[in-house]
């Protein structure tokens, strides 16, 4: 029942994601080429090596260090969006980021995670996952969805609009709702684990979110294209990663550093938020009294 939730939950995210692309959205990703390729290059390259060295420094068992791989190559998702709309960030460059580095992940994400299982996974793991068959249903639940909702974004706009609301609030409580029952099944080994799996997930998210701030000014962005970068660091879509942890490898184990990684980053992007509205303000009041 839980995994059946969980594929109907990642459909619909994936779905939701699909009826907010229209084909003009791509020409978005040209207008700051810089920033989008630096993000994507962090998010997809640099920071599941971190996540690598971290293993090997913390000696994580296979099954965590198959969690915290996942957590580490996750992309930004809606709720990014919103904490730069929030945080007065560049919202146009936020979606263009979320939709570029979502479209690679979900073409890569298939032959990533058979990576991460190959080099991580253990013998019990990698024994219970056929390659093909891990394969197909990965691509099923995330690249089918996704292009059948642009199909309908395309084809019926206003259908579209009317229900791609509800199709995200659905997904997103579902995800929301597996993450919690996740962390009441598994409350003694996380108890038990927690600073094995909390200090390389907060060290993770730490090192990304650095990366970002320095990437950010080493490319002299303003202060709204640099809360988008870093929402979109802070804040990361854990459905896919979720579904792989979970109904394909069977794992609950590997699912533990997505359920520390959430509250984490949601944690990061408010402090982020308010750092970015306090400055604001003391800016504008310096602004007015000069």
């Amino acid at each position: 029942m839980q995994e059946l939730a969980l594929t109907a939950s990642l459909f619909l995210l994936m779905l939701g994601m699909g009826l907010s692309v229209r084909p003009k959205d791509f020409h978005r990703v040209f207008a700051r080429p810089a920033l989008v390729l630096f993000s994507g290059v962090n998010i997809l390259a640099i920071i599941p090596l971190i996540s690598f060295i971290l293993i090997q420094i913390f000696q994580l068992p296979s099954e965590l260090a198959v969690g915290l791989m996942l957590v580490a190559t996750m992309p930004g998702g809606m709720m990014s969006n919103l904490m730069t709309d929030l945080g007065r960030g560049d919202l146009a460059l936020s979606l263009s980021m979320t939709l570029l580095i979502s479209v690679i992940y979900i073409i890569l994400a298939p032959f990533g995670a058979s990576l991460i299982l190959s080099q991580f996974g253990g013998s019990a793991l990698t024994e219970t996952v056929p390659v093909q068959r891990f394969l197909t249903n990965l691509l099923t639940i995330t690249a089918l969805p996704v292009c059948l909702g642009v199909v309908i974004n395309v084809r019926y706009p206003q259908l579209a609009a009317a229900v791609r609301g509800w199709v995200k609030v659905v997904s997103s409580f579902g995800i929301s709702l597996i993450f919690l029952i996740i962390t009441v099944q598994q409350w003694s080994v996380l108890i038990a684990s927690f600073y094995l799996i909390f200090l390389p997930v907060f060290i993770l998210f730490s090192c990304a979110i650095g990366i970002a701030f320095l990437g950010t000014k080493i490319l002299g962005a303003e202060k709204p294209q640099m809360t988008a970068v870093l929402m979109e660091h802070a804040v990361r879509q854990e459905g896919t990663a979720l579904y792989v942890a979970l109904a394909l490898f069977g794992s609950t184990s590997a699912a533990l550093p997505l359920a520390i990684s959430s509250p984490i980053g949601m944690l990061s992007a408010l402090l982020l938020l308010l750092i970015v509205r306090g400055t604001s303000r003391f800016t504008a009041a310096t602004t007015a009294q000069s």
